[in-house]
């Protein structure tokens, strides 16, 4: 029941932000959409709209970690044919959650409790990346940490440009991208 809560109220929270921006988010119109106490809410996720937002990011970090296939490729052919999806989930999840981009960079610096959730999941990503990288290319860890934060911030980079300037030339940024990361792929067999 209290994780039916939570999903509850993280879905609440992300369309409330996807649909009306961050200015709209308070306890009382999340507990009005998803009918759980405004109560509930004060005591498991917060008084205030930080609470609420760092919930909502939290919760939003933890969808975006899970890709289907993340840190199960075996060579780098096979890290680069999933790429290039990963890149078009961000675009999607960018389409679906606009707020995402914005909210990223107005906290990602600060030593709020937003901010201090985004550096988790960065740091998260970056792991999981730099470890595809040494597994799939047989790169040190000197060696794919860096390339792995290259990486994470490209993507969170295409996906505030793409929030910012619209659809004009997704596939194009896309393709542009992943030829880049073939080069990678073939300097990394030499």
């Amino acid at each position: 029941m209290k994780s039916n809560k939570y999903s509850l109220v993280s879905e609440a929270c992300l369309a409330v932000l996807s649909l009306r921006g961050l200015n709209a988010l308070n306890v009382s119109g999340v507990a009005k959409r998803t009918g759980v106490s405004r109560g509930w809410i004060y005591k498991y996720v917060g008084a205030n709209k930080e609470a609420l937002l760092t919930f909502s990011v939290k919760a939003f970090g933890e969808k975006v970690l899970q890709p289907e296939r993340m840190g199960q490729s075996g060579t780098p052919q096979e890290w680069q044919s999933y790429y290039l999806p990963e890149l078009e989930r961000t675009y999607a999840l960018v389409k679906e959650h606009p707020w995402l981009p914005n909210v990223y960079y107005k906290y990602r610096y600060s030593t709020s409790s937003v901010g201090a959730v985004i550096k988790e999941i960065e740091f998260q990503a970056r792991e999981a990346r730099a470890n595809e990288l040494r597994r799939s290319w047989g790169l040190s860890a000197k060696q794919a940490s860096p390339l792995a934060s290259v990486l994470v911030a490209i993507r969170m980079g295409l996906a505030f440009h793409w929030m910012s300037c619209g659809d004009n030339d997704v596939v194009d940024q896309i393709r542009v991208l992943n030829d880049l990361v073939g080069q990678f792929v073939k300097a990394a067999g030499k």
